[in-house]
């Protein structure tokens, strides 16, 4: 089993940069965010730790590219997704209670 750091960024959801409260007079089609679905893929993948905003740590048996396809499989056009692998020997933060996370 491999620790995995997923980040992601939800995107635009229509991509026409406006604010949706109001009228526009361009036509597109209005999509769902992916947020909810990206968050409970990463939580079904194995043991998660939500350590910052947008960013979780995973324990899993699968790799960081089939976690990244699970994913792909829930995100919006505009999301961007990054899954590396890790360990406590390799990585540094200011919490320890991270590391020791990754440790076990």
């Amino acid at each position: 089993m491999s620790t995995y750091m997923i980040t992601y960024f939800v995107g635009d959801d229509c991509g026409c940069d406006h604010d949706h409260d109001h009228q526009h007079d361009h036509n597109h089609e209005h999509v769902e965010s992916s947020e909810n679905n990206i968050i409970a893929k990463i939580k079904s993948v194995g043991a998660w730790a939500n350590f910052m905003p947008e960013a979780y740590l995973v324990k899993s048996t699968l790799s960081a590219q089939e976690i990244l396809e699970e994913l792909k499989a829930v995100a919006n056009t505009g999301d961007i997704l990054f899954v590396t692998k890790t360990d406590a020997e390799s990585c540094a933060c200011q919490n320890q209670a991270v590391i020791d996370w990754i440790a076990k």
